[in-house]
């Protein structure tokens, strides 16, 4: 963890003092602090390689200070740039070679790294701070800045013990929250902390504080090149990123599905690495959600030591422990409760798991592309047609199935109703305006409702994307939002003394899926993915590339809030009627409605009755 401030005021003398308050007791001792006028810095173990727990050197010069967390992909380039042999680097830890290439190219020297970080360095010549962020956001940083201190930390915790900063509730944040499962925005839930948008820098000197982006994600050079040039160029690519993130001898572990991401990390570490892999995946049972056969298939491809675990209804109890965890809350019925128990079932035996997060967003995988694509014709017939139709569907009853033609059309017709502005976030959203008024008190209710306020924020990075057709504009606006939110829940790792790593999600990867066309992602109205399955096919099983059902990460979640006692016990014990009205932030007798239409097979209130568990539990760990 990193974390610093600057007084304003220049009260130096009460720099240690606040920054010590900063830190956790158990970290005081074991960190490196740094003080100089009104600046104070702090790092506590050494980032992502702090498994040996070594003092890490955070200064190199005198006049520069600086904190480091993370790792660095592409050292040899960096070494060369600084005119080092390579030899001279085995004892240089990446805060080191960070802060050379800093010292000798200023915050610009952020383009030339190959990595996942984030950081503060102190000029104390120029007087200059500056924060920086990896291009894809896969380590957090946050700041609080008002006209006395800037406070920044990659954890929400530290910022909060900072005197000068109040723990507020965010109520748009809140709203964010209950319309997607998680807060896509920039800003948090806790008033004035705000996030460091990924790819950028915050600069503050004598003029102010700057923002500014040093990496943006263009769709614009769209490329038609021959099919066996796009493959080939994946696989090299895709490769190179798995290898760069390889340890030399560490444990390395993956969490494996049996989908085509999560398969293609898998079958290019196997040709990459001279030891035995270790493989997790997770397992419900029930015909309409158990993949773990393909995870096997996978494990037995890859000659892996394969652990299987299995996701019982009771293990949803653990979501009291598992939002101790997070900065802000975020709900994904799949896959919290699995990466928590995948985390723990893989601690101890591996200090580093690969992900293969990030393919939904490079090649269209995700269905909710496909549904901008059904969307798009569906909105051609006339409206007259249309809204019956529409109002029809959404009377059809739930199912338990979760490939069930019937939910897909009630799920349709309830999402199609939402403003376009909301691109791909329509369907994820989960409450209407007039529902949204109906479930907050008065205080907490903004008119606009979620959709028509957020879609502000959305439209706002539909109009920064450069891309020339809906999917590319989609994508996009994904990078910048869901695919923070897939990430966040891979952080639950670090609790565990294990590193998650993204091999997709390496910046070079990201810019050349950027230029292949939108038709070779998604073929027709429904292929997806059909760019990676053509260019996987000499890696993977072809029972792996050529398999058409893939769930998504499921549990059956909204049976278990029907039939199992323990899960039943747990969401009406934490939204009970005494602890909504002790709360005050909403009306009981909506809450009290989305339990029975769920519990009467009218409407799926799955989602919205575990987020809200997931919101009371987190809002009671973090004080409010």
């Amino acid at each position: 963890m990193i974390c610093g401030f600057c007084d304003k005021g220049g009260e130096e003398a009460r720099l240690d003092e606040y920054l010590r308050r900063m830190l956790p007791d158990k970290s005081v001792h074991g960190a490196d602090l740094q003080l100089s006028r009104s600046v104070a810095l702090a790092s506590v173990g050494s980032g992502i390689q702090a498994d040996s727990g070594e003092k890490a050197p955070l200064a190199i010069e005198q006049g520069i200070l600086g904190v480091w967390k993370g790792e660095i992909y592409n050292r040899s380039d960096l070494l060369h740039a600084l005119d080092l042999p390579l030899y001279a680097s085995q004892n240089l830890s990446d805060r080191e070679i960070f802060l050379g290439v800093y010292q000798a190219f200023g915050p610009s020297c952020v383009e030339m790294i190959n990595g996942q970080f984030a950081f503060a360095v102190y000029n104390q010549k120029e007087q200059e701070l500056v924060l920086g962020r990896d291009r894809l956001g896969l380590e957090t940083l946050y700041y609080y800045d008002d006209s006395k201190v800037f406070v920044f930390s990659s954890k929400i915790s530290p910022i909060l013990a900072h005197p000068s900063v109040r723990r507020e509730l965010n109520p748009q944040a809140l709203r964010r929250f209950l319309a997607y499962c998680y807060n896509p925005a920039w800003d948090t839930f806790f008033c004035g902390i705000k996030k460091v948008r990924p790819g950028s820098l915050i600069i503050l000197n004598a003029k102010g504080v700057t923002h500014k982006r040093y990496w943006f994600l263009s769709f614009r050079e769209v490329q038609e090149r021959p099919l066996s040039e796009y493959c080939e160029e994946i696989r090299e690519l895709t490769k190179d990123s798995v290898r760069r993130r390889i340890p030399e001898s560490a444990p390395l572990g993956i969490f494996l599905s049996g989908g085509m991401d999560s398969s293609s990390v898998a079958g290019l570490t196997r040709d990459l690495v001279n030891r035995p892999l270790k493989t997790f995946s997770y397992r419900c049972l029930g015909k309409s959600v158990d993949e773990s056969h393909y995870a096997r298939i996978m494990a037995g491809f890859c000659a892996s030591e394969h652990q299987e675990v299995l996701y019982k209804p009771e293990d949803v109890c653990q979501t009291a422990s598992m939002v101790e965890l997070m900065d802000e809350p975020f709900c994904n019925i799949g896959v919290n409760i699995a990466t928590y128990l995948l985390a723990e079932a893989a601690k101890g035996k591996v200090t580093r798991v690969f992900s293969g997060d990030g393919g939904d967003e490079l090649f269209g995988g995700h269905p909710v592309y496909v549904a901008d694509k059904m969307a798009a014709m569906f909105e051609k017939v006339p409206y007259l047609l249309r809204s019956p139709l529409t109002a029809l569907l959404r009377r059809l009853p739930d199912s338990d199935q979760k490939q069930n033609l019937t939910v897909k059309l009630k799920r349709f017709s309830e999402s199609i109703a939402y403003p376009k502005e909301l691109g791909t976030h329509r369907w994820r959203v989960y409450y209407t305006s007039s529902e949204l008024e109906k479930l907050l008190q008065p205080g907490f209710f903004n008119p606009a409702g979620p959709a028509d306020s957020l879609s502000a924020d959305l439209a706002s990075l539909a109009q920064e994307a450069d891309g020339p057709d809906m999917l590319s504009r989609s994508l996009y606006v994904d990078f910048q939002t869901e695919l923070g939110f897939s990430i966040r829940r891979m952080d639950l790792l670090r609790h565990f003394q294990i590193t998650p790593c993204f091999p997709l999600l390496d910046h070079r990867l990201v810019e050349y899926a950027a230029t292949i066309p939108s038709h070779l992602k998604i073929r027709g109205h429904s292929e997806t993915k059909y760019i990676q399955h053509l260019a996987m096919e000499p890696v993977l099983p072809l029972e792996i590339v050529h398999r058409k059902d893939k769930l998504g990460h499921s549990i059956p979640f909204k049976t278990w809030l029907r039939s199992n006692s323990a899960v039943k016990g747990l969401v009406e014990d934490v939204l009970s009627e005494s602890s909504i009205k002790k709360r005050g932030l909403f009306k009981y007798e909506y809450v009290r409605g989305l339990w029975q239409d769920h519990q009467a097979r009218r409407r799926n209130n799955s989602h919205r009755l575990r987020a809200l568990t997931v919101l009371e539990l987190w809002m009671t760990a973090n004080g409010f």
